[in-house]
Order: C-alpha cells, then sequence, then structure tokens
C-alpha cells in the first residue's frame, strides 16, 4: 500500500512537470512566431517598395514622412497646450488638479482659456472663504494655552503637583524653541 501511494505521488510530480512544460513550451511558441510574423511584415514591405517603380516609391516616402511629421506635430501642440495651462494656473496661483478640469480642457484658443481661468479662480477663492478661517492654520495647538496668574501656580502646586510639574515642563519646552 506504502509502494501504490509512492507511486501515485511520483505519477502526480511527473503530471505537474509536464504540464509545466507543455506551458512553458507554448508561451515560447507563441513569442516565437509572433516575433515572426513581425520580421515577416517588414520583409514583405520592403518586397513592396522594392517592387515599386522610382516615382511611386519616393512618393511613397514622402507620404510616411507626412504622416510622421503630423504625428509629431499634433505631439507637440498637446504638449504646448497642457505647459500653457499649468503656466496660466501658476500664476492664477491655483492648485495643479485644476489642469483636468473638463472647461480647461474645452478651451480652444487663449482667450476662452483665460476667462476660464478666470472662472476657475472665482469659484476657487469663493470655496476657500466658504471654509473660513479654518484653512489658515494647519498646524495643531499642541500643549496647553491656559495662562496661569502665580497664586494659581502656587494653589496647583499644592492641590495637584503632577499637574504643577507638566504644566512647569510644557513651559520650559515652550521656552526652548
Amino acid at each position: 500500500m506504502a509502494d501504490e501511494n509512492v507511486k501515485t505521488e511520483e505519477e502526480k510530480i511527473a503530471e505537474a512537470v509536464a504540464a509545466k512544460e507543455k506551458e512553458w513550451q507554448d508561451k515560447y511558441t507563441k513569442q516565437v512566431n509572433e516575433a515572426s510574423k513581425a520580421e515577416r511584415l517588414k520583409y514583405e514591405k520592403e518586397l513592396e517598395k522594392a517592387k515599386l517603380t522610382e516615382s511611386e516609391r519616393l512618393a511613397a516616402e514622402a507620404k510616411e514622412e507626412k504622416e510622421r511629421l503630423i504625428a509629431e506635430n499634433t505631439s507637440l501642440k498637446q504638449e504646448k497646450s497642457v505647459t500653457v495651462k499649468k503656466t496660466m494656473l501658476n500664476e492664477a496661483k491655483l492648485p495643479s488638479f485644476y489642469i483636468n478640469d473638463v472647461r480647461l480642457a474645452g478651451a480652444k484658443d487663449e482667450d476662452e482659456l483665460k476667462s476660464v481661468i478666470k472662472t476657475i479662480t472665482k469659484e476657487h477663492n469663493d470655496y476657500l472663504s466658504s471654509l473660513g478661517k479654518q484653512n489658515q492654520s494647519t498646524s495643531p495647538q499642541v500643549g496647553s494655552t491656559l495662562v496661569l496668574t502665580n497664586e494659581q501656580l502656587a494653589e496647583l502646586a499644592t492641590t495637584n503637583p503632577e499637574e504643577y510639574r507638566r504644566l512647569r515642563r510644557e513651559q520650559k519646552e515652550k521656552g526652548k524653541r
């Protein structure tokens, strides 16, 4: 019975190894097929160019160059547009997340962009003013803001010495800062 269990374990291991090898084989076969397809298409394109007459070949090259230049021009226009929008947001002292505002994305020219920035600035300032003074200070107050007279401190020292020592420690730490 022990031999049967051992054999079944060995068979399971052999099956797992075979499945893994098949998986690797399939994966690399797929990669080789994709690479060979890309090479085949590349050479077919070169063969088609070789069959063309000189004028047809020059026209095809000019067409490819024109398409490349159009794509590059479009990319540069988009980059310039983003840069202009970021600059205008910085000049208006607005947070950078407004670059994703739909109104900015839809602005077609610089005049429209300026009016959209003005609108966003007004909305942003209205929002900040609606928050009130809570937006003014972002750091929490640390320690006690309680001011005690000398008599109150003396009384505290006699009634609650631990609290008195804590207050004195805070006062000394504040004095060092």
